[in-house]
């Protein structure tokens, strides 16, 4: 099972989605937000990419809200493909 995480780059689609989908609020505590499920993940050719589970985190810091985002259960041959 293959996992990824980095840098959240959200589309034009993100504000929809955080308005419809309230995440889990932790307060003063990192991260300070959590979503999980409905999110999906697609290559920049925009394939979507088979996986078991995403999740996106958010970290409000000094300067501006940071997202990180992690990609549960990629599957082997795409997995060797995007992370040779």
């Amino acid at each position: 099972m293959g996992v990824a995480y980095g840098k959240f780059i959200a589309t034009t689609n993100f504000p929809a989605f955080h308005d419809t989908h309230p995440p889990e609020d932790f307060g003063d505590k990192l991260p300070s937000l959590r979503w999980e499920g409905g999110l999906s993940v697609s290559t920049e050719g925009g394939d979507l990419l088979d996986c078991v589970a995403v999740a996106l985190l958010a970290y409000d810091m000094p300067e501006a809200w940071e997202y990180e985002v992690t990609v549960l259960g990629i599957s082997s041959p795409h997995y060797a493909d995007l992370f040779p």
